[in-house]
């Protein structure tokens, strides 16, 4: 594999699944998804990402797609600052989007074709991606040499895409903010430095515009977040505790992002009529939202109310 041949391909677009070595093609391009070239793994992501949104896969090699992506997933799984990372972390992305996709497919009917999970495919996904996420140990964002590894961004990527799907409900979106509780502050190594916090503010939005929780389920997670720091203020363990600064600074960065897209609204992610909407609950979870950085920030910067 080699950037020519991903260019190639790339310029070729849907039409490549006419051609009679694409079987071999698609298993190529899949694999090296993890592969440590930063342009031929982002050039078999595109590849990857253009068939999948164009429709000119069948539905028998979409599930096999996504069943090979959720294997991808456990792949070293749990290791730290190895390059196993990358498989993982593409691989979740397009079995993200596939699962999106479903849900566009069934909310347009724009094709004319059946939604392509049933209720059991979908929850053997859905489980694969909630170990992955609580698993991964390697949180790299950019990783020198290499390019992006970008897993907490990629892995509330994948948790937003279930968080869209219509098998996902209340206790389901409990789950999901609980498991970005454990993912904020549970990591103790890692500044966000590349959006992470954005992308994780955008799993929440979008359980928000979901509307299966009420304000109340809001309001016990977001009490959760500043709990776990037993109500301490950062400069009271930041010279002691690197670690527990660290989850500090990033839950901060994560709440004050929340709170930004909830006042200034988020991008249309997919151009469709869902993600163009403003949540029914928005006003009053900013206002949770608000209370809970209050609350990180102890009295450290802000006035309070």
């Amino acid at each position: 594999m080699n950037t020519k041949l991903i260019e190639a391909y790339k310029a070729r677009g849907a039409e490549i699944v006419r051609d009679p070595g694409f079987p071999s093609v698609f298993s190529e391009v899949t694999l090296n998804l993890g592969n440590t070239n930063s342009e031929i793994r982002e050039g078999c992501l595109d590849v990857l990402w253009a068939l999948v949104e164009s429709g000119a896969l069948s539905d028998s090699t979409m599930i096999e797609t996504g069943d090979r992506m959720r294997e991808h997933l456990v792949r070293g799984l749990g290791e730290r600052d190895t390059d196993s990372v990358f498989l993982r972390t593409f691989s979740a992305l397009i079995l993200g989007l596939i699962v999106s996709e479903d849900e566009i497919r069934r909310r347009k009917r724009a094709d004319g074709r059946e939604p392509l999970l049933s209720a059991e495919q979908f929850h053997g996904w859905y489980e694969g991606a909630k170990q992955y996420v609580l698993g991964e140990r390697d949180v790299r964002g950019y990783v020198g040499g290499k390019g992006w590894a970008h897993s907490i961004a990629h892995g509330a990527d994948l948790l937003r895409d279930f968080a869209y799907h219509r098998f996902t409900a209340a206790a389901d979106h409990t789950d999901i903010l609980r498991i970005l509780s454990d993912r904020l502050t549970g990591n103790t190594e890692e500044m966000f430095l590349y959006n992470e916090d954005h992308r994780l503010a955008r799993v929440a939005v979008t359980i928000l515009l979901r509307g299966e929780l009420s304000p109340a389920g809001y309001g016990q997670w977001l009490d959760d977040l500043p709990a776990r720091f037993g109500g301490r203020p950062w400069i009271e363990f930041a010279a002691g505790d690197r670690g527990k600064a660290v989850a500090w600074s990033n839950t901060l960065a994560f709440l004050r992002a929340l709170y930004f897209v909830l006042h200034i609204g988020m991008k249309n992610l997919k151009d469709t009529e869902f993600y163009g909407k403003t949540p029914g609950w928005n006003e009053e979870v900013k206002g949770l939202v608000l209370k809970a950085l209050i609350k990180m920030d102890g009295g450290l910067n802000y006035r309070g109310r």
